[in-house]
């Protein structure tokens, strides 16, 4: 596969359930494995320690115990801190919501991440539903089939109109890379077990 993504980088993987976006983030996990970085996932779906994965010595799986923001903020200021990790944000909407006031810790983690060596991939379901700054600062967006409106109209703030309208049209596993404003759109991947 041609898509080639640094390791403190943001990505955002957007798709509605069963069309990919989990495999897809599971995915570069392996990747980012592969080139012996060290990952950290906040696995909120509990899907990873089911996995085989290479390098397993550089992957950490942290399974939240709720869906606030207190402990979700106690976590990312740990990585902060840390730094030089990739960091997999699943379902990053239930964290960052649209119309919520971002709190100091957030901001800072998403915006300064380059600096303490952060990579983040997000998956979101409900991209409408997400905080626009993460989205907002996504160099690679991943889409793969969104069909509610206000998820397309959402995405279009940030790919354009035509594209995220396309988004409804695609087979499951089936997506499309948006960097640098360009779009490619690919087959499947492998399914990552």
């Amino acid at each position: 596969m041609s898509i080639q993504i640094g390791s403190k980088e943001i990505v955002l993987v957007c798709g509605q359930t069963q069309t990919g976006k989990s495999n897809y983030a599971k995915y570069l996990v392996k990747q980012f494995l592969l080139r012996k970085c060290k990952v950290f996932v906040y696995d909120t779906d509990k899907e990873y320690k089911k996995l085989s994965f290479p390098n397993p010595d550089l992957l950490t799986i942290y399974e939240p115990k709720t869906f606030g923001q207190e402990e979700f903020i106690q976590v990312i200021n740990e990585l902060y801190k840390q730094g030089n990790i990739i960091v997999v944000l699943e379902e990053i909407e239930l964290y960052v919501k649209a119309g919520w006031s971002i709190p100091d810790d957030i901001k800072r983690f998403f915006v300064a991440h380059a600096h303490r060596g952060l990579g983040i991939v997000m998956t979101t379901r409900r991209i409408a539903d997400m905080h626009k700054l993460p989205a907002g600062l996504a160099r690679h967006v991943i889409i793969f089939m969104l069909y509610l409106p206000q998820d397309v109209e959402y995405l279009a703030k940030f790919v354009g109109k035509t594209l995220a309208e396309s988004s409804r049209e695609l087979a499951p596993y089936h997506f499309l890379y948006y960097h640098h404003g360009k779009a490619t759109r690919y087959q499947p991947i492998p399914k990552v077990s």
